[in-house]
Formats: structure tokens, C-alpha cells, sequence
């Protein structure tokens, strides 16, 4: 399942975003100059393409936090974005699964 879910994850990210898998069945997804809407799209582009396949007659649902940075309001650093994006996906999993959870810094 894992590796049919990086597959899934490869095929709906463009050609400089950056796919790692972190901890046991979680991935990050970093997507450098994506605008909050384009971001949000290949969220649920992922979200999507993993709840529409078949996992040997499994069903498999994913639960996404996407946080973004606007520019406004000083900097940020990458790990308070990471941070963020943490507190989304489990407000995602504590809001039913198979949703995108979306803040902008």
C-alpha cells in the first residue's frame, strides 16, 4: 500500500515538488512557488487519485494538512510551516478522513 500510495502521490505532483515519506505511513509533499490554490488543487488531486484507486480490494482513504505562507506578516521558517501543516492533517483525521485541511500563514 505504501508504495502504490508514492506512485499515486509521484504522479499528481509536478516536476520540482519534492515527495518524502515520513514516519510510518505519512508523506510530506513541498511545493516551492505553488500559490495557495495551486497547492490545494494537487491536494486534492492526491486525496483523489488515492480514494478513487484500488488497493488489492482495499479501500484507502488519506488525510491531507496543506499550510502555505502568503508573505505576509514577516517570515516564517520551514519548520513552523511544517508545524502547521502537522495541526491541519490531524484536524483533518479527527474531522471524519479523507479531506484536505487547509491554513496560510
Amino acid at each position: 500500500i505504501i508504495k502504490n500510495l508514492s506512485i499515486i502521490i509521484k504522479i499528481n505532483v509536478r516536476r520540482i515538488d519534492t515527495v518524502s515519506r515520513y514516519g510510518g505511513e505519512e508523506f510530506t509533499v513541498i511545493l516551492p512557488e505553488a500559490s495557495h490554490e495551486d497547492a490545494l488543487e494537487i491536494a486534492e488531486r492526491i486525496r483523489k487519485g488515492i480514494n478513487n484507486s484500488d488497493f488489492h480490494e482495499r479501500k484507502v482513504s488519506v488525510s491531507i494538512g496543506l499550510a502555505t505562507y502568503n508573505g505576509k506578516g514577516g517570515l516564517i521558517d520551514n519548520k513552523t510551516l511544517f508545524e502547521e501543516a502537522d495541526k491541519l492533517l490531524y484536524k483533518a483525521k479527527r474531522s471524519g478522513k479523507n479531506i484536505v485541511k487547509k491554513g496560510v500563514l
